[in-house]
């Protein structure tokens, strides 16, 4: 006897044949793998006659991609058609298959959460279920225990999802595949990569303010491996610089973050058109961190925090700035209509011109015109172009004895910076 022909099925006791068909419908297995044929012939019924067999629905949406497949191809119609279909012709019964779990729908909500037609159709076939006799299992399946919850939280999917991954943040980030394994959501899936960018358009400020540095840096790495589209990530960057518009303080997490704008972005010159999708006040509040870690650098670099945390404080009123190690460190800060040249080495006051007479731009020239240039060249020969600390002194320089900070500060508030 050919062993091939021999149907061994009917010598199954009926426990152990409900327990192989079940292990079949858990995996998707034979008695749900249709040939094109086969799913082609339902789909025809489906939208000639408006029948659908109560096994039939299983038989679809656990091949729903062939499904897909074959109604663009045969053009039997859309696949918001076959939804609606699907969800107009079901029943409502679906115990002649023993399918104690939803698990099919849930992998159908996954595939199609973008998709309101799908989504809604499908929803209004698990109502069906629901309100029928069908008895799930006590013990219903994971994904069956989530389509609950979906339902409990009447959030949309991405949002659902969104919340599950910020209530283990700390997990997730640390390792996700303890995502993929909860929710059997792929890290290469249209959906994870949908999740992660809403978590960063919706509660960046969330992160960013009231999470720990350790969080931020784990989020900075996730949005780097996730999210390569430039204009999504200049949504996020401004999302994350007008966190700082209210003058609040720039910490350790600005740092992290506003070191990778500037990675990605560069600095803010008119020949770098990234920025130009910023706003005014976005480039200013940039502006005034770019330079005030430049400012802080400079004076660390010659050893003088104190004028340092000073000059910090006018960051905003900067629009360039550059040091001149060989030139006596010379630390040149250009506002907007002056120029504020100090020195890293010690005996050298500050001097401040009007913008028009010296700013960065020309400082650089210096190096062109001469082959030495001098502390004298940056100081300019013509002193008199330099503006005094007093109206009454005629000494240039802006020295730096006893409380010179107060002093500076009232000068520059007369030349309209605070």
């Amino acid at each position: 006897m050919d062993l091939k022909k021999l149907n061994l099925d009917i010598y199954k006791c009926k426990k152990l044949k409900i327990l192989t068909e079940n292990i079949d419908m858990q995996w998707d297995a034979k008695i749900l793998t249709l040939s094109s044929v086969q799913l082609k012939n339902i789909l025809m019924n489906l939208f000639s006659k408006n029948k659908l067999k109560d096994k039939d629905l299983s038989k679809l949406l656990c091949n729903i991609l062939e499904v897909k497949t074959i109604l663009a191809k045969e053009k039997i119609g859309s696949l918001e058609e076959f939804f609606i279909k699907l969800e107009n012709s079901f029943n409502g019964n679906l115990e002649s298959e023993r399918i104690r779990n939803l698990d099919i729908f849930y992998d159908t909500i996954l595939v199609f959460y973008n998709n309101k037609i799908a989504i809604k159709s499908t929803n209004l076939i698990v109502n069906k279920l629901l309100s029928s006799k069908l008895n799930l299992d006590k013990n219903v399946s994971k994904k069956t225990q989530i389509i609950f919850e979906m339902r409990e939280s009447k959030k949309n999917i991405v949002e659902f999802f969104v919340e599950k991954f910020l209530l283990k943040q700390r997990s997730y980030l640390i390792n996700l595949f303890d995502f993929e394994m909860d929710f059997y959501i792929g890290k290469s899936t249209e959906l994870f990569f949908d999740i992660i960018k809403s978590i960063f358009y919706s509660h960046i400020r969330w992160i960013v303010r009231e999470q720990d540095l350790d969080i931020n840096r784990k989020f900075l790495k996730l949005m780097k491996e996730n999210i390569n589209n430039l204009s999504e990530k200049i949504e996020i960057y401004k999302k994350i610089i007008n966190i700082y518009s209210d003058n609040i303080r720039f910490d350790l997490k600005a740092d992290l973050w506003f070191y990778d704008i500037l990675d990605q972005l560069g600095e803010i010159k008119s020949s770098n058109k990234e920025w130009e999708l910023f706003t005014i006040e976005e480039k200013k509040i940039f502006k005034k961190w770019f330079f005030g870690k430049k400012i802080y650098d400079a004076f660390k670099n010659v050893n003088d925090p104190e004028r340092g945390e000073f000059w910090k404080s006018y960051a905003h009123c900067i629009v360039d700035f550059k040091m001149y190690e060989k030139v006596a460190q010379a630390i040149v800060m250009e506002f907007e209509n002056h120029t504020v040249v100090e020195f890293g080495k010690v005996g050298n006051a500050a001097y401040v011109y009007p913008r028009h007479i010296l700013s960065v731009e020309k400082v650089n020239g210096f190096f062109g015109h001469y082959s030495n240039t001098t502390i004298k060249d940056v100081k300019l020969k013509d002193k008199s172009a330099a503006i005094p600390l007093k109206q009454s002194n005629s000494i240039s320089g802006w020295n730096h004895p006893g409380n010179w900070q107060q002093t500076f500060r009232y000068k520059l508030s007369e030349l309209g910076y605070r």
